[in-house]
């Protein structure tokens, strides 16, 4: 009797490390694919219904796919039950008053841990508060992990989390790799402050010659050329040797 109990219990948990096996694999298979969110759902759901769904998502159509993920998108953004009930706390918490941070919102019933999971989802709500009811609050949530607070700008040269657009102002992130994006952000974003962006080489030295610096100034030169005979090239060095011996 203690045979078969025991061999019924192996063959049950056999059978249940291979329904593991199939769902994690199907549930990588979804993330490669690009249905991540999709698969971290089933994940956390991780019950019978949630291996035969990524089973069915892995096997099924692609149209199938992407409609199961944007639902699941759509279902995070969107707040219920006591995540309301918090995101409601901490805005009517803010808007109570100027200056009012993390002691005003602990005060009020939300502990740290809830603040940082709410926070980023809601983001977009606390930016539409007036700025004397914001400020101090973004501020502590940059110091408190939630990420560089970027309004003044900076050159990040290691993997930093920041914090983006906190002030309300319209911000550019632009990669330093060269590469046609990049370029393109940079002339997009020059235009918005009312720059139009030149090249350097287009107006670099002549070769072999030093790297000239062109420093913006409210002062006016110039330079009058006497060499009749000299070409356009040896023209150039000349206006290059003035620039430098003016700047």
């Amino acid at each position: 009797m203690a045979k078969a109990t025991l061999a019924d219990f192996t063959q049950q948990l056999t059978g249940v490390n291979k329904g593991q096996q199939q769902f994690s694999a199907d549930l990588q298979q979804l993330a490669a694919m690009g249905y991540g969110d999709l698969a971290m759902a089933l994940a956390a759901q991780g019950d019978a219904t949630a291996m035969q769904l990524a089973r069915g998502a892995v096997t099924g159509g692609a149209r199938e796919r992407d409609a199961a993920n944007k639902a699941v998108q759509s279902n995070r953004a969107t707040l219920t039950g006591e995540d309301l009930a918090a995101s409601l706390v901490l805005l009517s918490t803010l808007r109570g008053g100027p200056g009012r941070g993390y002691a005003e919102l602990v005060a009020a019933g939300l502990d740290p841990g809830t603040i940082r999971a709410l926070v980023p989802r809601m983001l977009g709500q606390i930016q539409a508060l007036p700025e004397e009811n914001k400020a101090h609050f973004l501020r502590q949530w940059a110091q408190q992990g939630g990420g560089v607070a970027m309004a003044r700008g900076g050159i990040l040269t290691r993997p930093t989390a920041v914090l983006a657009a906190e002030a309300g102002d319209v911000e550019s992130w632009i990669p330093v790799n060269g590469s046609p994006r990049s370029r393109g952000l940079l002339s997009a974003t020059a235009q918005l402050m009312g720059y139009s962006l030149t090249p350097a080489a287009r107006y670099g030295p002549a070769r072999g010659a030093g790297a000239t610096s062109v420093r913006e100034g409210d002062r006016h030169y110039s330079v009058t050329l006497n060499g009749a005979r000299q070409t356009t090239a040896e023209q150039a060095r000349d206006v290059v040797r003035h620039m430098e011996l003016l700047t």
